[in-house]
């Protein structure tokens, strides 16, 4: 169906005479996928053809960061897997536009579509139907033509053809030289063009399997291994800290952050040591001392987390503001306030449950964490009371999150329009750093907002599952995402950190 989309958005269906209702067939065929897609896709998918391989403006392309971090074998199998995610959020942190009435119209529609569909047929079709469109667009034969188009498996050569079969279920989008060559020419004559011109695409590299492109692309490695994003981020605010003069308050706690996640990560995997059945280590003081670790980062991330959005409103409040007072406060108080955050957060958590060895042992009041490792709960009314304070406590966290990015948000349109004043309003294709700055806010909020709703869903939902340790592993995964991730968007939105990275990966 994302070919299709493809086709639509050049007009081909009903003729460039009647745009708007390709349109409309494009939100049509745009319901099975399960997400809005059609209308920002045709948007972003012209300045694609208008300006190819162009940095800040082509989204279709991966940044020069995903090229360079997602160099390693593993890596680019994760790059491949997560391509649908990338391939959503790249335009909103690279070259974000105005949302349209019809982009509107398209999630409004689509949103009535999903909820359609899980009050008809079930949670289990919808899920089904957005599982079904991450694999497609993901880690799928067919989805090969992602990277078989214009990853530069040939140095000088930017775009490739393929002529498999698959061309037959796809709308001939294989024929993508042909296709960028005549762009209003439909996907059915491309085969046309290339018999016409033989004597020019024969003599062009090309492929006959998506699924060898994968292949190649995953194992390809003629790259040098890197190291991993947050031990990349932090390595570079200690750099940045010895050569400061005064240290930023926003980068001690985006290093903290960073620590934060690194050895959350490397706790998640050593418990998930216990859950692939090496249990020979595990018995009460491991239990306590790991989950327990585990627990405490989780803790500092969404503190330092909250406390980060709340500096970054300090920081960018205006002089007449009320927070500007607040600016040029020492280490000292911003510590403070952190611990302050902190120490609330602990007060709840640290009473819910305790730590268990329990092996081969179940019980309604269990929730196992790994095969050897639960949490003994609280059972009656002390129970649903912390459970009522947990939910007091992430609402307030979350709350101050929200509150201090729609005053960042509020403040950044404000500095764009007075800028305008002061700017000539020549049309640009690329966003300003306001705009950028914008969606990085909302990415970050929403992706953190969404990551820790699914992950306290998840735990939640443990009983009703009967603790089947697949289950555990879907929400380590879960709980893993913003670790994962986070930093990526604070490398990939410091240019200074990449070229850094350049010069250090040129130098060797």
């Amino acid at each position: 169906m994302t070919l299709g989309i493809h086709e639509i958005s050049h007009n081909f269906p009903f003729g460039h005479h009647k745009a708007l209702w390709n349109r409309w067939f494009g939100i049509f065929a745009n319901l099975p996928l399960g997400v809005p897609y059609s209308v920002s896709f045709k948007r972003y998918h012209m300045d694609h053809h208008r300006y190819l391989g162009a940095d800040g403006i082509d989204v279709d392309i991966p940044t020069d960061f995903e090229g360079w971090f997602f160099c390693t074998t593993f890596r680019k199998l994760v790059w491949v897997v997560l391509q649908p995610l990338f391939y959503a959020f790249r335009p909103l942190l690279i070259n974000p536009k105005p949302i349209t009435s019809l982009e509107i119209i398209n999630t409004v529609i689509q949103i009535i579509f999903d909820i359609i569909v899980y009050y008809v047929f079930g949670v289990k079709s919808l899920v089904y139907m957005l599982a079904a469109s991450l694999l497609g667009l993901g880690l799928h034969p067919i989805a090969g033509h992602f990277i078989s188009e214009h990853y530069m498996f040939l140095k000088g050569h930017e775009t490739y053809s393929y002529y498999g079969p698959l061309n037959l279920l796809t709308f001939n989008v294989g024929y993508h030289n042909e296709h960028h060559d005549f762009p209003n020419i439909p996907g059915k004559n491309l085969p046309l063009v290339r018999k016409i011109a033989a004597e020019y695409y024969d003599k062009l590299p090309q492929y006959n399997s998506w699924i060898k492109v994968l292949y190649d692309f995953v194992m390809d490695d003629t790259i040098a291994f890197g190291i991993l994003a947050n031990t990349i981020l932090l390595l570079f605010l200690v750099m940045t800290l010895f050569q400061e003069h005064r240290h930023k308050p926003a980068n001690m706690i985006t290093g903290l952050l960073a620590l934060s996640h690194i050895v959350m990560l490397l706790t998640m995997a050593f418990m998930a040591t216990d859950i692939l059945g090496s249990q020979s280590f595990w018995e009460d003081f491991t239990c306590r001392s790991v989950i327990s670790l585990y627990r405490l980062m989780r803790s500092v991330s969404i503190c330092a987390t909250c406390h980060l959005s709340i500096l970054q409103a300090v920081i960018l409040s205006p002089r007449s503001s009320c927070l500007s007072k607040f600016k040029h406060k020492s280490l000292h108080h911003n510590s403070c306030c952190f611990l302050s955050l902190w120490s609330f957060y602990m007060s709840i958590s640290g009473y819910m449950s305790f730590i268990v060895a329990t092996p081969n042992v179940t019980s309604h009041i269990l929730i196992l964490i790994t095969k050897s490792c639960s949490l003994w709960l609280f059972s009656g009314l002390i129970r649903h009371l912390l459970c009522v304070l947990a939910v007091v406590r992430d609402a307030v966290l979350v709350g101050l999150m929200a509150l201090s990015s729609v005053y960042v948000v509020a403040v950044l349109c404000r500095h764009k329009r007075q800028s305008q004043y002061l700017h000539s309003a020549s049309i640009s294709p690329r966003a300003s750093p306001e705009q950028r700055a914008i969606c990085i806010i909302l990415v970050l909020l929403s992706f953190f907002v969404v990551m820790y709703c699914l992950d306290c869903i998840a735990f939640s939902l443990r009983s009703m599952w009967n603790n089947d340790p697949t289950h555990h592993c879907v929400q380590m995964f879960v709980s893993s995402g913003y670790a994962t991730l986070s930093p990526l968007v604070f490398i990939s939105t410091e240019q200074h950190i990449i070229n850094f990275l350049k010069t250090m990966q040129g130098g060797q």
